[in-house]
Protein backbone atom coordinates (compact mmCIF):
# COMPACT_ATOMS: atom_id res chain seq x y z
CA UNK A 1 0.00 0.00 0.00
CA UNK A 2 1.00 3.35 -0.75
CA UNK A 3 1.24 5.99 2.13
CA UNK A 4 -0.89 8.84 1.65
CA UNK A 5 -1.64 12.18 3.18
CA UNK A 6 -3.59 11.66 6.57
CA UNK A 7 -6.50 13.72 5.95
CA UNK A 8 -7.14 11.55 3.05
CA UNK A 9 -6.79 8.14 4.70
CA UNK A 10 -7.45 8.77 8.29
CA UNK A 11 -9.98 11.86 8.48
CA UNK A 12 -11.51 10.96 11.44
CA UNK A 13 -8.27 11.38 12.85
CA UNK A 14 -6.48 14.44 11.21
CA UNK A 15 -8.26 17.86 10.94
CA UNK A 16 -6.41 20.96 8.89
CA UNK A 17 -5.67 23.28 11.49
CA UNK A 18 -4.03 26.08 9.09
CA UNK A 19 -2.31 26.29 6.03
CA UNK A 20 -0.40 28.73 3.75
CA UNK A 21 2.71 28.73 0.97
CA UNK A 22 5.36 27.13 3.70
CA UNK A 23 3.36 24.92 6.10
CA UNK A 24 0.42 22.45 6.66
CA UNK A 25 -0.68 22.36 10.51
CA UNK A 26 -2.70 19.10 11.62
CA UNK A 27 -4.16 18.05 14.60
CA UNK A 28 -4.04 14.42 14.88
CA UNK A 29 -6.00 12.28 17.40
CA UNK A 30 -7.16 8.77 18.46
CA UNK A 31 -8.44 6.72 21.07
CA UNK A 32 -6.75 3.65 22.67
CA UNK A 33 -6.89 1.13 20.74
CA UNK A 34 -7.62 2.88 17.53
CA UNK A 35 -5.18 2.51 14.22
CA UNK A 36 -4.64 4.65 12.07
CA UNK A 37 -3.26 2.98 8.20
CA UNK A 38 -0.19 3.63 6.48
CA UNK A 39 0.44 7.44 5.57
CA UNK A 40 3.17 9.73 4.56
CA UNK A 41 4.32 13.08 6.40
CA UNK A 42 6.82 15.09 4.63
CA UNK A 43 9.28 17.28 7.12
CA UNK A 44 7.25 18.03 10.59
CA UNK A 45 7.43 18.95 13.37
CA UNK A 46 5.55 17.66 16.22
CA UNK A 47 4.09 19.31 19.79
CA UNK A 48 2.75 17.05 21.99
CA UNK A 49 -0.49 18.43 23.74
CA UNK A 50 -1.38 15.69 25.78
CA UNK A 51 0.91 12.33 26.62
CA UNK A 52 0.12 9.32 25.12
CA UNK A 53 1.83 6.25 24.04
CA UNK A 54 2.11 4.61 20.23
CA UNK A 55 3.26 2.06 18.21
CA UNK A 56 4.22 3.11 15.51
CA UNK A 57 5.29 0.89 12.02
CA UNK A 58 7.41 2.42 9.44
CA UNK A 59 7.48 1.63 5.74
CA UNK A 60 10.26 -0.77 6.41
CA UNK A 61 8.48 -2.71 8.48
CA UNK A 62 10.59 -1.77 11.62
CA UNK A 63 8.20 -1.03 14.68
CA UNK A 64 8.83 1.97 17.21
CA UNK A 65 6.91 2.36 20.30
CA UNK A 66 6.82 6.12 21.38
CA UNK A 67 5.72 7.32 24.98
CA UNK A 68 5.13 11.09 24.76
CA UNK A 69 4.36 13.78 27.70
CA UNK A 70 2.51 16.73 27.29
CA UNK A 71 4.55 19.30 25.67
CA UNK A 72 7.16 17.01 24.07
CA UNK A 73 8.39 18.51 20.58
CA UNK A 74 9.58 15.50 18.21
CA UNK A 75 11.46 16.19 14.86
CA UNK A 76 10.12 14.17 12.77
CA UNK A 77 11.85 13.52 8.54
CA UNK A 78 10.03 12.96 5.97
CA UNK A 79 8.46 9.48 6.31
CA UNK A 80 5.74 6.85 5.96
CA UNK A 81 4.24 4.91 8.66
CA UNK A 82 1.06 3.65 10.26
CA UNK A 83 0.13 4.14 13.95
CA UNK A 84 -1.68 2.34 16.72
CA UNK A 85 -2.32 4.05 20.28
CA UNK A 86 -1.36 1.34 22.59
CA UNK A 87 -2.01 3.65 25.62
CA UNK A 88 -5.02 4.50 27.96
CA UNK A 89 -5.05 7.95 27.00
CA UNK A 90 -5.97 9.96 23.73
CA UNK A 91 -3.12 10.52 21.40
CA UNK A 92 -3.21 14.30 20.70
CA UNK A 93 -0.67 16.16 19.62
CA UNK A 94 0.29 18.81 16.11
CA UNK A 95 1.81 18.16 13.29
CA UNK A 96 3.35 20.84 11.76
CA UNK A 97 4.42 20.06 8.30
CA UNK A 98 6.88 21.76 6.08
CA UNK A 99 6.14 21.89 2.24
CA UNK A 100 9.49 22.23 1.13
CA UNK A 101 12.45 19.96 2.37
CA UNK A 102 14.10 21.48 5.13
CA UNK A 103 18.16 21.32 5.91
CA UNK A 104 18.01 19.19 8.87
CA UNK A 105 20.03 15.93 7.42
CA UNK A 106 17.93 12.75 7.21
CA UNK A 107 17.81 10.00 10.01
CA UNK A 108 15.78 8.94 12.29
CA UNK A 109 12.90 10.80 14.77
CA UNK A 110 15.16 12.56 17.89
CA UNK A 111 13.98 10.86 21.04
CA UNK A 112 11.64 13.24 23.27
CA UNK A 113 13.59 16.50 24.77
CA UNK A 114 13.86 16.17 28.74
CA UNK A 115 12.51 18.71 30.65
Amino acid sequence: MLAQDPLQVAPAHYKLVFENEQVRVLEGRDLPGERIPMHAHPDTLMVVVAPFKRRLVLANGKTIAVDMKAGDTRWMPAQSHAGENIGDTETWAIFIEFKQPTTVPPGKPEPPRAK
